[in-house]
């Protein structure tokens, strides 16, 4: 199963939250719980037992890739703030005259851009 299927399964936009895929995994399971217990027929139950093997099949794969994408992220953000480091520790003691003007406007852009991608990153990391 790739991950697209396993959207599909569970019914789930293309970035879920960790919340939101655990809330529809618990509501197809229930449902396909009950439509166990209340099948008809040995066919009819080995059907939904497919589908649920599916759904859960589908939840663990986007709990996994979740999980691999916050860890990805926390990484992403350790680096930036080595980088952040590096620069100020770079500049500290600099005086105005040691580094030109032109220079200096790049580092502090570069410095922004640095803040401005970290922040994104905490906006878009998916609550647990």
């Amino acid at each position: 199963m790739i991950f697209q299927e396993a959207l599909e399964y569970l019914n789930l936009p293309a970035n879920p939250s960790e919340q939101l895929t655990q809330k529809r995994y618990l509501e197809l399971k229930k449902d396909y719980q009950n439509a166990i217990n209340n099948a008809p027929s040995d066919h009819f139950r080995d059907l939904y037992q497919e589908n649920l093997d599916k759904i859960k099949e589908a939840y663990m794969l986007l709990m996994d890739q979740q999980e691999a994408n916050h860890e990805s992220d926390s990484e992403i953000q350790q680096s930036i703030q080595q980088v952040q480091q590096i620069v100020d520790t770079f500049l500290e003691g600099q005086s105005e005259g040691d580094i030109n003007p032109e220079a200096r406007a790049k580092i502090k852009n570069f410095i922004d851009q640095i803040s401005s991608f970290q922040d994104n990153l905490r906006k878009e990391s998916p609550k647990k």
